[in-house]
Order: C-alpha cells, then structure tokens, then sequence
C-alpha cells in the first residue's frame, strides 16, 4: 500500500498487475478495445464496491507501466475522493480503510468469478463485500451493498476476456479471468418485472427498413423498440407501404421495467406488440 499526496490532500493506492495473452497475428482494434473494456470494467467494480458507503467516494485504476510480448499491466486502485469527516467517526485512516475493503473484495470477488456458475457469482458477490466490510470498523458507518451494479460490472470484466487471455494478479495471487458470467436482468433473482402497455400515435426518429429490432421511437423521449407485429414487418419488407422518418404509427407499446432489491430501476425494455397502421399526416 502507498499513501500519497496530491492538491487535494492524501490519497491511498493499492498496486496490482494484470497479464494479458493474445495471437499478435490476429490481433484487431477489438482486441484492443477488449483491452480497454476490461479496464473500464476493474475502475467500475472498485467504484461498486465503494458505493457501499456512498457515491461520493471517488476511486480510479491506473496504468503505471506496461510490457509487451504479453501485454502486461501494472496497475493501481486510488481512493482519491471521499467524506472523510464523517467516516473519521469511526476510523482513522478513512482512504486507507475503503482501499483494503476494495482490495478484499476484489479478491474474493475474482475468485468467484473464476470458480463459481452464474448463480453462485449471483449469491456470493454481496455476501463477499459484505464479509469484508464486517471485519472492519466501517461496519459501524452503515452500509449498503449495491448488487446490482456489482454484478453488472463482473459481467463486463468477464465478457471483455473473450477470445484474450486475462489473469489479474493481487497480493501474489493470480485470478484468471473467463468469458463465463454474463449478467441477465431476466434471470437475476431479486430482480422485479414490471409490465405495462398503453396504445399511443408514435413518431418514428429512425425506422429500422431491413429488420424489427433498432427502431427508434418518440415516447416522451426517444426510446429504442423491438417491433413483435410479424406481420406488419413482413408487410412493410414486400414494400406493400412505405415508412419514413417523422412519420407516425398508430401502435401499442408493451414497457418492461426491472427493478431490483433496493428499489432502483436497473433496466426498461420496450416492444411494439401491434402496429394498427400508420397515420396520415395532418
């Protein structure tokens, strides 16, 4: 562990590595841009996990040195932001504090990531936080766990090690890192789905003329849609009509809402169940 000083007063940083294999004769910009994927996810995870006691806690991953032929990083966590008034209360040394439970945390969380199916990542990732923040005196701030955005950022950390060879390594442990855990709002327990459907005249923002799935629709704002109505997309594919943009549908709106166990809406899906037929203009 470090501890530093910047402008802004002092701030702690836990140092780690990350290896990364890949066929340099077949590697592309998406290769790449897996890489930048995995780093954008570590600086989501460390942040979920800190939101624990807040979102004003600030944390960052960065670069320190990197080496190729394998691309190897070396990295740090900074805990550079944080209310350390009101969690001097109960520790000392607050940055200090919120950087081993990160540290902890990913630890765990990287083993399960390793080790368990998707359900046991599901059932274990708060219970590993939770567990790490109890044999600390931060227990007695008050906290509370957001699973949801811990999990969401597992799954971009596991999703941007396909096709590349990831393995993180903390404390002179190495976690390998798989494509395995992918987080499915439909199939997450805890989560809550919400329907509701209300039939509407729709102005079409960008009308998807090959296929159902990326039209994009006015509904108080613009909103992305799957259209379901088979039969009116077939119609409109043998040119049987014409749509275009700033036309209008007269249309019934199917709205899933998922919300998960702290009340926090984690994602809407919308859909065009039925298309009645499209509106004259005015």
């Amino acid at each position: 562990m470090k501890i530093e000083n910047n402008t802004e007063g002092y701030f702690v940083s836990r140092e780690y590595e990350i290896l990364i294999k890949y066929d340099e004769s077949k590697a592309t910009y998406e290769t790449f841009k897996q890489m930048a994927s995995l780093m954008l996810a570590i600086d989501d995870l460390n942040n979920a996990i800190a939101s624990s006691f807040g979102n004003d806690i600030d944390t960052q991953a960065f670069i320190t040195d990197i080496s190729y032929g394998s691309f190897r990083m070396s990295l740090i966590d900074i805990v550079n932001k944080i209310p350390d008034e009101k969690i001097k209360a109960y520790v000392s040394n607050p940055k200090e504090a919120i950087s081993d439970i990160i540290i902890g945390a990913k630890k765990g969380l990287l083993g399960v990531l390793e080790e368990k199916d998707a359900h046991e990542v599901e059932k274990l990732a708060p219970e590993i936080i939770k567990k790490e923040i109890e044999r600390t005196r931060l227990k007695e701030f008050g906290y509370s766990i957001d699973k949801t955005r811990v999990l969401e950022a597992m799954s971009e950390l596991s999703q941007s090690s396909k096709n590349i060879d990831v393995s993180i390594s903390i404390d002179e442990k190495s976690f390998i890192v798989r494509p395995t855990y992918k987080f499915d709002v439909t199939k997450t327990h805890d989560i809550i789905k919400q329907v509701s459907t209300t039939r509407q005249k729709f102005i079409i923002k960008k009308p998807d003329l090959v296929g159902d799935s990326k039209w994009t629709i006015i509904f108080d704002k613009s909103i992305d849609v799957k259209i379901l109505d088979t039969e009116w997309i077939e119609r409109l594919k043998k040119r049987e009509f014409s749509i275009s943009y700033g036309d209008r549908i007269d249309a019934e709106l199917k709205i899933e809402t998922y919300i998960d166990d702290r009340m926090q809406v984690v994602e809407t899906r919308y859909y065009i169940t039925k298309v009645y037929g499209i509106v004259e203009p005015c």
